[in-house]
């Protein structure tokens, strides 16, 4: 089943997303595999130099490491200005996100896998993207778990710049109402000298308010390209929808209320899904004559 990408972006999100809900004793950890037959919207982000995607020369699941089939591989071999990042469209408030965490394995000290959060709101007139700082005293050649609530983050909009270091807490005050776009894992940089380094992670998690995703990373495959940042808008005097290449969209795009109000067409046969509490709604095509 291809992965479904966005669908509704930026100045539409209030209209399409429902506000959020308070945390639930117990909420259930949904494990999502990530494998070659279906990525579940997981892909390469644009502007990558380094290599990496699906790997299985360091396995790593829920029972540790050596087991499973895989994991993400990010690769530089020490080229300036080098970046490796896999991505996914979380399509939630900044605020509902309570943790992020993701474990990791690098050969070297300092150039190991982070995550990033992009953000962006068109109502408030503003973007960027917060840099999680990874913890020190990293011994390479492990398996290690980082929390994002246990970091300390920048930002690269405009007027906070990288010595304008804040929890996540803070982060999510800062940022309340707006949605984010990307959650990134990667590493390297766009600028300066990268040290040739090997690194991997896996079961990559995203805490919200509402229940935590767990991405497990199974098999080897290449992520595919970053889908395009446009997925909604006029075209020609009409308005046009994301399509969904022709298959059903993957149930995991319609788990839960900030995925509710997503639209998508299915260019094959011209039905309209529609996601709401029950999960996808399809609507066919010859009712809508």
């Amino acid at each position: 089943m291809k992965p479904m990408f966005k669908i509704f972006y930026y100045s539409l999100s209030a209209l399409l997303l429902l506000g959020s809900t308070a945390v639930m004793a117990g909420s259930p950890t949904v494990l999502i595999t990530v494998d070659p037959d279906n990525l579940n919207g997981w892909f390469a982000k644009a502007g990558n130099t380094g290599t990496g995607g699906l790997s299985t020369n360091e396995p790593f699941s829920q029972s540790g490491p050596g087991t499973g089939t895989g994991s993400l591989e990010f690769i530089t071999d020490g080229s300036d200005g080098q970046i490796i990042q896999a991505a996914r469209i979380p399509l939630v408030k900044v605020e509902d996100i309570v943790n992020i965490s993701w474990y990791f394995k690098s050969n070297h000290a300092t150039n190991v896998p982070h995550a990033k959060v992009e953000y962006y709101s068109l109502s408030q007139g503003r973007s960027g993207t917060l840099v999680s700082v990874p913890s020190a005293g990293y011994t390479p050649g492990t398996w290690e778990i980082e929390h994002g609530s246990n970091l300390m983050w920048w930002s690269t909009e405009e007027g906070f710049g990288g010595g304008d270091l804040r929890t996540w807490a803070e982060w999510q005050t800062e940022l309340a109402g707006i949605f984010s776009n990307y959650l990134v894992i990667g590493m390297g940089s766009t600028s300066g000298p990268v040290p040739a380094t090997t690194a991997y992670a896996d079961l990559v998690t995203i805490t919200t308010v509402e229940q935590q995703l767990q991405y497990d990373f199974e098999g080897t495959a290449l992520l595919p390209a970053e889908p395009k940042t446009n997925q909604i808008g006029i075209d020609n005097g009409y308005i046009k929808l994301d399509v969904t290449g022709g298959l059903a969209p993957s149930p995991d795009d319609c788990v839960d209320a900030v995925h509710y109000g997503r639209m998508v067409v299915e260019e094959g046969n011209g039905d309209l899904w529609i996601c709401a509490a029950p999960g996808w709604r399809q609507f066919l095509a010859p009712m809508m004559y």
